[in-house]
């Protein structure tokens, strides 16, 4: 019976075996698409299986015989199944803001990613999502950022309310967008930026509607939840994938992860690290987290932080 079968399952995928062909899609950020084989006759270079470079310059590009068009921004992901997988990100030459949501998107919510150095990091994820969580994603972009010429600044949240052992804080990108000429702060990790009405926000501005009670909305620019539902604690072994899924699986799962991690702006500049109280009532609430924190007034924040005349760098 054994050979029976065999026999008849050479006689239904041929003596050769199955033949896989590429999957390919571009995601950008408002969709993903399926690529078609470019069928015109133009200048290509062949996307080398070896090759484990994130970052690709747009063009055509020959895979497994067949010829891509990735020319266009965003994320390019090519699977071969039983083969070979690669994701590369084609960058937009004049918007940060396009790119710091490319970049995060190759990456989930976990922690199995987040001791690697820079370089196995940029090679991991050329090949399948990153698992990390804010902190370490956020540096991961900031970092490929920068090597390309492009300016931004992490920024941190923090909580006023008592402190636990999983969310205090959250960590962000900050970057200044030439379309809306103004700071804007964008969640890597959860993939999104914030609004309230038509004004997108910064640190700043969403840690003081937070406090104050106001609504404001979460964008998202993923196209499916992205995080890892193997989560545990590196060092305890506790599973957190139900607090996981209860915060990443929705949006609001999400605005209520911020309301409480996102209570007062802590940026750091020159070896210092600076906090905004919202009150003079609240300076002993903050100092009482983090004793080393710089307090200043929300106008001596926005001076520092925000002023026209500073440098887009911050």
């Amino acid at each position: 019976m054994i050979k029976e079968i065999a026999l008849l399952l050479r006689r239904l995928i041929g003596s050769k075996g199955p033949v896989e062909e590429v999957i390919a899609f571009l995601e950008t950020e408002t969709e993903i698409v399926q690529l078609v084989e470019a069928r015109e006759a133009v200048s290509r270079q062949t996307l080398d299986l070896r090759d484990e470079s994130l970052i690709l310059s747009p063009g055509f590009y020959e895979l497994e015989g067949s010829q891509y068009d990735c020319t266009r921004p965003g994320v390019y992901r090519f699977a071969i199944p039983q083969k070979a997988n690669h994701q590369r990100v084609v960058l937009d030459r004049c918007n940060v803001f396009a790119n710091a949501k490319f970049l995060s998107l190759v990456s989930i919510r976990g922690n199995c990613d987040n001791k690697l150095e820079f370089s196995q990091k940029v090679s991991e994820a050329s090949k399948r999502f990153l698992r990390m969580t804010c902190t370490y994603n956020a540096l991961f972009v900031f970092r490929l950022l920068s090597q390309k010429g492009f300016s931004t600044r992490m920024v941190q949240g923090h909580t006023l309310e008592s402190l636990n052992s999983y969310n205090n804080g959250h960590s962000l990108l900050e970057l200044y967008a030439d379309s809306l000429e103004k700071f804007v702060v964008i969640d890597i990790d959860k993939k999104g930026f914030f609004r309230q009405g038509s004004t997108a926000l910064n640190i700043f501005e969403l840690c003081r509607v937070v406090y104050l009670g106001q609504e404001f909305e979460f964008v998202s620019y993923a196209k499916f939840s992205m995080f890892d539902a193997r989560f545990s604690d590196l060092k305890t072994g506790f599973d957190y994938s139900f607090f996981e899924c209860s915060q990443y699986a929705s949006i609001q799962g999400m605005l209520q992860g911020v309301k409480r991690t996102c209570q007062v702006p802590v940026m750091s500049e020159g070896g210092f690290t600076y906090v905004c109280s919202w009150s003079d009532e609240l300076n002993s609430v903050v100092s009482g987290i983090n004793s080393r924190w710089i307090i200043l007034t929300p106008d001596a924040f926005c001076e520092r932080f925000y002023h026209q005349g500073r440098s887009r760098n911050g």
